[in-house]
């Protein structure tokens, strides 16, 4: 081979070496973390990463090497629409923990509600928070909740699940099924005992009576709320007044309202002394239905209470108050 042929030979080689080191040097493309195949089908990639501590802070390299999942949409109160807040969120596992990690923006802190802290506590949805459901079952139904709130208050369920088998039990109506029913009232989580106290409404027993009653006691004022309320339904009587009587001076004013709803609904007469106080609640609501009531259960003893508010300030109330001097009126004319 001549000088001129072996040096054109070498040129070529390290030219070819050259585009081959290029090549390898190449970033490998990187599948896109989120692919949108319509408004309701939405696939985000998760990344590998090695354990993580569980710390809140979104301080390891992960964070800054795999893009986060963000341009959210609403589904309250616009659905569809982007977020009005920034939202970044990352899904990572290793051998064997599935991270699900988010930083959340928010452009009026100072309107943040964060006032939970119990564990497992359906409150928490009130809450600001961050939550992720996963569906175990792919059937786009059912699945496991997990969330949590600014203070770090933590919930987990299968409640989806278990609220739905509740409330079509209550839909039923099968006597045969309150022992169930029953059960539930007991669940840990409060969503399921919520479900399972409205569902014995249906119910005339007295397991079912007793059982509504013992909800009244429940650390979940949301379960006495509604305990409150079906109770005047339940078709008892001073089994259940005694319950109600209990409750009015539950912390929840919302509580005392059901509480005397549904005592005026009973018209029971002894509860009287009790509810007249409830006419002086600084909440609007509660002195409209504690008038209301009076005016169901019709007492002379509550004409002068009634009378000592005509003025309320507020219109729903004098409407109330005024119903109730005339079924007082009318019951002493009878």
């Amino acid at each position: 081979m001549t000088a001129g042929r072996l040096w054109r030979a070498a040129a070529a080689a390290a030219l070819l070496l050259s585009a081959q080191i290029a090549a390898w040097a190449q970033p490998v493309p990187v599948p896109s973390l989120v692919r949108r195949d319509g408004p309701d089908a939405v696939t985000a990639r998760a990344s590998r990463t090695t354990p993580l501590t569980l710390d809140g802070r979104l301080d390891e390299a992960i964070y800054t090497t795999v893009a986060p999942l963000t341009d959210f949409l609403q589904q309250e109160p616009r659905e569809g629409q982007p977020a009005t807040e920034k939202t970044e969120a990352w899904i990572l596992y290793d051998d064997t923990t599935l991270y699900i990690a988010a930083r959340c923006w928010d452009s009026h802190p100072e309107r943040e509600v964060a006032n939970e802290l119990r564990r497992d506590n359906g409150n928490i949805l009130g809450n600001e928070n961050f939550t992720f459901v996963i569906d175990t079952f792919h059937d786009k139904r059912n699945g496991y909740l997990f969330q949590t709130n600014p203070l770090g208050a933590l919930r987990d369920s299968d409640t989806n699940v278990r609220v739905q088998a509740v409330s079509v039990i209550g839909f039923l109506k099968l006597e045969e099924a309150v022992p169930a029913l029953k059960s539930a009232t007991g669940d840990a989580d409060p969503l399921v005992r919520r479900a399972a106290v409205g569902a014995l409404t249906f119910s005339q027993t007295q397991t079912a009576r007793e059982t509504i009653v013992r909800a009244l006691g429940d650390s979940d004022w949301m379960v006495r709320e509604i305990a409150a309320e079906t109770l005047a339904g339940a078709g008892g009587g001073k089994d259940c007044a005694a319950g109600l009587l209990a409750v009015l001076d539950d912390p929840f004013w919302q509580v005392r309202l059901k509480a005397v709803r549904s005592l005026g609904r009973l018209k029971h007469k002894p509860a009287v002394p009790a509810i007249v106080p409830a006419l002086g609640h600084p909440q609007a609501n509660l002195r409209k239905e504690a008038a209301g009531a009076l005016g169901e259960i019709a007492d002379p003893a509550a004409k002068g209470a009634l009378e000592a508010v005509a003025d309320d300030p507020d219109p729903d109330v004098r409407k109330n108050v005024r119903w109730a001097l005339q079924q007082i009126a009318a019951g002493n004319a009878a």
